[in-house]
């Protein structure tokens, strides 16, 4: 056999053994019959993969109970860190005089409805950063239009104060726990008044969370703390402020909420504030639901 020929079937047999081993481009690597999707997924949309609206036993659909598309990213993990049955304060009070009541502070026991969400999932939090952003530049482009005129005509030149909102850390976990309330545990969604008998910055009288807190949260300022609605429960005081709701199967995406609210609060958006705080939530009768809270010097900052 010549030296040619023997390379060439040398070459032949390495081609013969990678077809052996390595799995033509885009095939899930698994092989025909029996379970021809691999071992780690049973579909539930394609024949032979398990019956129509049944699961494989011991899988569980992520997206059980979220609306929207198949994907990670509509994975909904949360922690409420404050209820109307348990606030825990971080120990620095709004008086000067001395630490508020660092303890758990109940305001209606055994009521475990949020006051303060908290959440990493990017579902919720890029949904809430696009609309603050959407919001911001849109006070960017009617008040801070450098050399072409602001609202009314007026110039401003070298500086965004005013304008351009800050978020606010309680503020927005106090927005999305609204938005959470409602999905998981009642019907509508009021802009004031929630059930419990809270606003975003006061209490109604006569109603179960009129309560200055067990013990009660900053004792030494009044009127309670705690009956200055569901910010004050969270031992944040503010100077004025607006609380705007958006709910509804068409506002999935932050797009169709700046919409919203152009049409209907083109006041409210270019008002004088300093702060802006922006809830989202996913799933629960209204499908999708926002909470967005003006706010003008709050106390704490942030």
């Amino acid at each position: 056999m010549s030296s040619r020929r023997a390379w060439v079937w040398t070459g032949r047999l390495a081609a013969l053994v990678a077809a052996a081993v390595i799995p033509a481009c885009g095939h899930t690597g698994s092989p025909g019959g029996a379970n021809p999707n691999g071992i780690l997924w049973n579909s539930q949309a394609v024949p032979g993969g398990g019956a129509a609206g049944t699961a494989t036993p011991g899988w569980i659909d992520p997206n059980l109970g979220v609306v929207g598309p198949i994907g990670i990213q509509n994975i909904i993990t949360s922690t409420d860190d404050g209820t109307y049955d348990g606030y825990f304060p971080n120990g620095s009070g709004l008086s000067g005089l001395g630490p508020v009541q660092a303890s758990k502070i109940t305001y209606i026991g055994g009521l475990f409805h949020p006051l303060s969400t908290d959440t990493g999932s990017i579902s919720i939090t890029s949904r809430e950063s696009t609309l603050e952003g959407d919001i911001n530049a849109y006070r960017q482009k009617k008040l801070g239009n450098i050399g072409g005129g602001g609202l009314g005509g007026g110039i401003v030149v070298g500086t965004t104060s005013g304008i351009i909102l800050a978020g606010h850390f309680k503020g927005t976990k106090c927005a999305r726990a609204h938005c959470k309330h409602y999905a998981k545990f009642h019907g509508g969604f009021p802009a004031g008044q929630n059930v419990e008998g809270d606003l975003t910055f006061t209490t109604t009288m006569g109603f179960p969370a009129f309560t200055p807190g067990t013990p009660q949260l900053e004792p030494l300022i009044a009127p309670p703390v705690a009956e200055q609605g569901r910010l004050g429960k969270l031992d944040v005081l503010v100077n004025a402020g607006v609380g705007v709701v958006v709910s509804g199967g068409g506002y999935g995406e932050a797009d169709g909420v700046i919409t919203y609210l152009i049409l209907n609060f083109p006041t409210v958006l270019l008002d004088l504030w300093t702060n802006i705080a922006v809830g989202h939530w996913r799933g629960g009768p209204n499908i999708y639901y926002w909470n967005i809270i003006f706010m003008s010097d709050p106390n704490p900052a942030n």
